[in-house]
Parts: structure tokens; C-alpha cells; sequence
């Protein structure tokens, strides 16, 4: 009687990163119809009809193994920038070949809410030239149409998973076995 004996190990991991938003690298600028454009870094919200505020993308590399990916979010203040403002509805995305004539308003949608609800989100997962790559984005501008009123937030993240199991596999023979 042969009795298998199988251990799976387990290891939980994480990644931690904070993203600081610095008043000074905030540009707001005023356009002509009226509507502010809020400039910090090159990265916007591209959902036609959404207030047009700046997101931040970084990514972050992981195993391969890497299972039950989860990210926890924590905003670590928050601070109003003075003014009323009357953010530039975003336009979304248009094709390369296409020109686009129709103005997108702000939706009926964002104007008694505030957007976005969330402060970070994994936006994809893929693996690229032997990596395995998590892409986060932040959401450091917070908009309540409502109000007018811009709020800055600085977030924290935890990207937490789970490396794969190692098994380790022994046979044994039973005690009755090896005395025979």
C-alpha cells in the first residue's frame, strides 16, 4: 500500500505605491466657450460625455505565476482647488481616419454625481515580451458638475496576489507495507 503525501505552498506578495498630486504641476486653462481644461500630464478620460480630467496609468510588472490579482485603492487626502469650474467634456476616442463634428456635452449623467466614484482600477493584465504586466490607473481628479467644485486626491495602492502553488510530492509505504 503505497500512501502519496502531496504539500502545495502558497505565497501571498504585494505591491505598493503611492501617487502625490503637487498643486504646482496643475495647469487649469480657460477656453473661449467657456469650458476650463484641467493639464496634468498627457493622459485623459476618454469616455465621451465624462468631464475631461487627467488620469495617470503606471504598471507594474508581476510573475508570471501571479494568481488572484487584486488591487486595493486608499485615497490619502484630498484638497479643493479654489474656484468654480465648468470642466471640458471629454470627446472620446476617434478613429485615425475619421474627423469627428460632433460635440459631445457633459451627459446628463455626471451632473449630480461625482466622478469618477472610484480612485484606481486595474485596466488590463497582459503579458508582453516574456512579462507579465499590470497596468493601474489612478484617478487623481475628483469633479462634482453639481457644484463646479475640483478636488485633488493622492492615492495609495496595494496590488496583492497570490504566487502560484509549488507542490512537492512524496510516496511513502505504509508502515504495514515496510514490515512485511
Amino acid at each position: 500500500c503505497m500512501l502519496l503525501v502531496s504539500l502545495s505552498l502558497c505565497a501571498r506578495a504585494q505591491i505598493r505605491d503611492t501617487l502625490i498630486i503637487s498643486q504646482g504641476d496643475v495647469t487649469i486653462e480657460l477656453d473661449d466657450q467657456g469650458y476650463h481644461h484641467i493639464r496634468y500630464g498627457s493622459n485623459y478620460v476618454m469616455e465621451a460625455g465624462a468631464p475631461e480630467l487627467p488620469i495617470v496609468t503606471k504598471q507594474y510588472y508581476i510573475p508570471h505565476s501571479a494568481e488572484d490579482v487584486q488591487l486595493i485603492a486608499n485615497v490619502l487626502g484630498e484638497q479643493n482647488l479654489e474656484g468654480i469650474y465648468n470642466i471640458y467634456p471629454s470627446q472620446g476616442a476617434v478613429p485615425t481616419n475619421q474627423v469627428s463634428h460632433h460635440f459631445a456635452e457633459l451627459s446628463e449623467e455626471w451632473n449630480d454625481t461625482i466622478y469618477p466614484s472610484t480612485s484606481a482600477e486595474i485596466v488590463s493584465d497582459s503579458r508582453i515580451f516574456g512579462y507579465r504586466i499590470v497596468t493601474v490607473c489612478y484617478y487623481p481628479f475628483v469633479y462634482n458638475a453639481e457644484n463646479g467644485r475640483l478636488t485633488t486626491r493622492n492615492v495609495a495602492i496595494s496590488l496583492d496576489y497570490t504566487i502560484g502553488a509549488v507542490e512537492d510530492s512524496k510516496a511513502s509505504q505504509s508502515a504495514y507495507r515496510k514490515n512485511k
